[in-house]
């Protein structure tokens, strides 16, 4: 649980990060003359509830600083060991996982998805899943009904029950357009990584793309 914090923390940090230097860089805010003090401006202007960020100097963490709250109601400000929700951030990751895999000859890009996955059934449908391939996971184009993004109670469903519970399915012939997909798609590839392992996700990701 404690890697799972520090994974969250860190990818939000990152990513806060490049979205506040884009506005800055966009936008021309120049509210004072270094990165923190306009990166605060632009905290202050858009009355951020709670955010923590981090500046990053030749590869060195040069500060971090928190602002707002984590839980406005339990007047409980955002520090360094605040966990945010890093939600589809994590598809980078992932894909990261997935190409790691792809190179070192594990997965096919084109291979059916099928042939991968042994601990979940494929749901009937009018199309055929064997048509579904990492490239089109990848893409969003494998035309796998998407789910919504509502969280889960303890304790955490593995990612086969998750698919399970959203009710996943095919709902066009794959390849055949773009949707975006917030769960689903990625969902599969989480499961296709820990078929072709025996990790975890979870550990995998800590052990070959975070090296926790």
């Amino acid at each position: 649980m404690r890697n799972k914090k520090i994974i969250s923390h860190s990818l939000f940090i990152f990513t806060v990060l490049c979205i506040c230097l884009s506005i800055v860089k966009i936008y021309g805010i120049n509210n004072g003359n270094t990165i923190e003090e306009k990166m605060d401006a632009i905290i202050k202007k858009y009355d951020v509830q709670g955010v923590s960020y981090a500046i990053i100097e030749n590869g060195q963490v040069k500060s971090v600083r928190n602002h707002g709250y984590a839980n406005v109601e339990q007047n409980k400000k955002v520090d360094d060991n605040t966990a945010f929700k890093i939600a589809s951030i994590s598809k980078t990751i992932t894909a990261y996982a997935v190409m790691q895999l792809v190179d070192q000859k594990v997965l096919d890009l084109d291979a059916s998805v099928e042939q991968y996955i042994k601990n979940w059934r494929f749901p009937e449908s009018n199309y055929d899943w064997h048509k579904v391939t990492i490239r089109t996971l990848l893409a969003h184009t494998a035309g796998v009904t998407d789910s919504s993004e509502y969280g889960y109670t303890e304790p955490l469903p593995s990612v086969a029950e998750a698919l399970v519970q959203k009710s996943i399915t095919l709902k066009r012939e794959p390849g055949t357009a773009f949707e975006y997909s917030s769960f689903s798609g990625y969902a599969i590839l989480q499961l296709v990584i820990e078929n072709v392992t025996g990790e975890r996700f979870e550990d995998y990701m800590c052990h070959h793309v975070f090296l926790l």
